[in-house]
This record gives C-alpha cells, structure tokens and sequence, in this order.
C-alpha cells in the first residue's frame, strides 16, 4: 500500500482544511462518542456478529467449554475458540523432541519481539520506504517497522564500500523473533533465538543484548515494555572460584546447552544469520547463510570466550574442562561472532507471545482491511479523510484493500457519507468499533 505524505504546510492551513472539512460535512462537537456500530455498519455485518455470540453461547450450554465465560474471555488470555473447544497456546510448546527414525531433533517455537532481520530490495523497496523520517535509524511505513543501514553502521572493521555496497543506504525490515524452545518448566520456558541476530565482539554483545536505548540495544528495540517485564532476570552462575555473569537476556550458558541430548546433533549447533546480521560485516556469506556464535563462558582474566564456529564446533574455555571437541578458543575483543540471546520467558500473559499457529492467524487478520485506515498506516486520521473524499469526489482511484478500508458503510462505493464518517473518526466525534 501506498502512503500519502503530508506536504509541508503552516499550521494556519492545515487547521483551515480540518475546519473546512467539518463545515462541509456538518460536524458538531456533541461531546459524546458516536459508534460506528450504531450508525454504519451494515445489517450482514451485525447478523455474523450476532451468529459469533449465539456460537460461543450454545457451546458453553452444550458443555464444550465451562459456562461460556471462558471462551468470551478467550482473546485475552490468548486462547482461540476451534471448533467445540478452547485450545490453550501453551498445550503447543513442549522440550525437544529426538525423532526416532531421522535423529532430527523438533522443537516447538515462541515468536516473541521483533527485530530488523530480511533485507527489503528490489520493487519491494518504495518510494514510501526510501523517504520516510527515520528516527534513530528506524521508521512506520503503512503499519510496517524498518530498520536504515548506512556504512558507518557496520562493525568498524568491516566498514567498507566493498563490502557494504555502493548504495548510500540498505533498508531491513522488523520481522517476528523466531525462539526455540530448549525447557518448559511450569509457567516459563527457556528459549534461544533461532538466528544470530547481530555481531559484536564478545562484551559489547552482551551489553547490546540488554541495552534499552532505541536504536542501540536489543531490548529496547526489540520488545514491548511489557514484554520486557516478561523475561525473567537470571542469576549469576559460579564454578569454584569462577563465575559466570548473568542478565535478562544472554548467551547461552555451558550447562543449559549440554545438559540435553540434543546439544550433541550437529545440526543444532548449526546457527544462520539474518540478512542484518551479515550486513554488519559484509561480503561474501558462508555457505547457507551460518556463521560462528558466542556462548557464555567464565569471567577468564586472560579475555579467552568460548564460540560455536560456522562448521558447529564448539571452541571450548579449558578451565572448566570440557574439552571433548578440543580447546581453542579466541580472545573475545577480537572477533564479530553471531549474538543468538537466550533467556527465561514466563508464559503467564499469552498475549504478549504467539506460537506458529497463533502468528498466522495475527498475519491473516492484518491483511485484512481496517475501517477507516485508507492508508494502511495503522491510525485514522485527516489524511485518510482526505483520500476517502477524493475518490468519493472521483479525483483518484483507490487500490482493493483502500478502497475497502473507505467505504464505511459497505454499500459497495466511496460517498461523501464514508469520508464524512473518517472524518468524524479521526476528529475523535465517532468510535470505530
């Protein structure tokens, strides 16, 4: 979709056109919300609403779930109505599991946060999307979230034309954050990430991870504030006279990794990057995309750290004596290897998360037009108002799903009565429901 931009105008006009509008659409401030429900919506649409609620009703009689009030309530705990029964999103997660027959190793996934990851080129970078106003590196176009990348943002060492590219800039945009679940224990579930989501030298890495300013920390770009309160703090874990270092959001730890069979199949140990991953250093990639990844090791004085290099093997820290792959190891201020976090998620709130069923449904719906969103940017306002009018007025077309978002009243055409009804919304007189 196509994002009107507001032309730059003084603040005289801009309140001449709001003020126009009104006069021209007979707008009065009663001081009282009036609902879409109750004057626009078509009868169909209230009759399927009406089926919905008698649904839901008769199942609840019928014994399918408890009293009816637990499928009502369903939504916000993050359960969905299938049928006769109510299916909890957490009943999808469990440990791995080894299958029998192939050795492979099936995890069930958390989508959790969002971060910068594909790379957006070709017709799928617009205009839209090469113009908008980027605040510490990030901008909304038409309801997405994208990441710019310029040279400098590059590991400095790595901070070349060649490597980089010729373009001033690269657009990457904010997907989904894919977690495989390693334990479910109660109300929590350890996770790790599926993809490398950056490259920092060893320290930096960790502190990225936990970092809350915009546009420098992955806990602050990435999740919600109260996705945030949902990681769990981890304490710090000791071995003799050694310790390991612990946050919200780590690296995973030795012992969190070895203690399952599965840390032994190659493949797991096998870790891709995302496309901004590898922009951050550039050139060629591996094959299939891997590259070598940190993993928590002791606070070693001599600034050794352990990694999985881009084959999955483990370089190990001696000290502690895990050696079965061998021991070589890198100073950990002189390498860019792949960030995968990991972390404890409590499960409570199955808002705030989704599973892979649960997420295609989320995709599903967004696809779907928003009533009065002519323009996709995820609110209704003027410029809406003003689309609507326009192709009311037939002084521009709209596209399928615009054109679906204007015409309020589902009478299958854009009126003065559907732009009058944005209006009213975006002047906050009506309530979209």
């Amino acid at each position: 979709m196509r994002k009107t931009i507001m032309k730059k105008t003084t603040v005289k006009k801009v309140a001449a056109v709001v003020l126009a509008g009104a006069m021209c659409f007979g707008i009065t401030n009663t001081g009282k919300a009036v609902t879409a429900k109750q004057n626009i919506r078509s009868a169909n649409e209230e009759k399927k609403e009406a089926d919905a609620s008698s649904t839901v009703n008769d199942a609840a009689n019928n014994g399918a779930v408890s009293e009816g009030s637990e499928a009502k309530d369903a939504w916000k705990r993050g359960k969905t109505v299938t049928g006769e029964a109510v299916t909890d999103k957490r009943a999808q997660l469990h440990n791995p599991v080894i299958n029998a027959s192939t050795g492979a190793v099936e995890f069930s996934y958390i989508y959790f946060g969002s971060y910068p990851q594909g790379e957006v080129t070709g017709e799928q970078l617009t205009s839209d999307i090469i113009n908008a106003e980027y605040v510490s590196g990030d901008a909304v176009v038409n309801g997405e979230k994208y990441r710019r990348m310029t040279k400098e943002d590059m590991c400095p060492e790595f901070s070349t034309v060649e490597r980089f590219g010729k373009s001033k800039y690269r657009y990457f945009k904010y997907e989904p954050l894919k977690w495989k679940v390693i334990k479910m224990e109660g109300e929590t579930a350890f996770v790790l990430s599926e993809y490398a989501l950056n490259r920092f030298f060893y320290n930096q890495g960790h502190k990225w991870m936990n970092g809350k300013e915009k546009g420098q920390g992955f806990m602050g770009d990435a999740f919600s504030k109260e996705q945030q309160e949902a990681i769990t703090f981890t304490a710090n874990k000791v071995f003799g006279s050694w310790v390991i270092k612990r946050d919200k959001i780590n690296y995973i730890e030795p012992l969190e990794f070895r203690n399952v069979s599965f840390y032994y199949n190659l493949s797991v140990r096998l870790v891709r990057e995302t496309d901004y991953t590898h922009a951050r250093v550039g050139g060629d990639s591996k094959e299939g995309g891997r590259c070598s990844w940190w993993y928590e090791g002791v606070d070693d004085p001599s600034g050794y750290k352990c990694f999985v290099d881009f084959n999955g093997v483990i370089a190990d820290n001696p000290v502690v004596g895990w050696t079965e792959w061998g021991h070589f190891k890198i100073y950990g201020d002189s390498a860019y290897c792949g960030v995968v976090p990991a972390f404890t998620l409590t499960l409570t709130d199955t808002a705030l998360w989704d599973t892979q069923e649960s997420l295609k449904e989320k995709e599903e719906e967004a696809k779907k037009p928003k009533w009065g969103d002519v323009n996709s940017d995820g609110e209704v306002d003027i410029e809406d108002a003003k689309l609507a009018l326009k192709a009311a007025l037939n002084l521009a077309a709209l596209e399928e799903k615009a054109a679906t978002a204007a015409d309020m009243d589902e009478d299958g055409r854009i009126s003065l009565k559907d732009a009058q009804a944005i209006l009213k919304a975006a002047l906050n007189l009506l309530e979209l429901t």
